[in-house]
């Protein structure tokens, strides 16, 4: 479980392991109480349009492909705060 003192809005998931999955942070984070709520932004290395689909059906709430646009990440984080 992961402890935080200020609860935040959105975690961005720059994604560039190969030991964890995108799917397995996404599962612990689910599992954990103070994380389970929050929407996720992820930043994969490679997005191939099956990781995509499912992550998706995972619970993720948005990708954004890299390299990264900073008005895309903007919008990215904007649509996933607004539900």
């Amino acid at each position: 479980m992961i402890t935080t003192k200020k609860q935040p809005s959105v975690v961005i998931l720059d994604i560039v392991l190969l030991a964890i999955s995108t799917l397995e942070i996404q599962r612990n984070m689910r599992s954990d109480p103070t994380l389970a709520m929050l929407p996720e932004l992820v930043v994969p290395a490679k997005s191939p349009p099956i990781e995509i689909r499912t992550s998706r059906e995972a619970g993720v709430s948005a990708h954004i492909t890299k390299p990264i646009d900073y008005f895309e990440m903007n919008n990215g984080a904007e649509k996933v705060l607004s539900g």
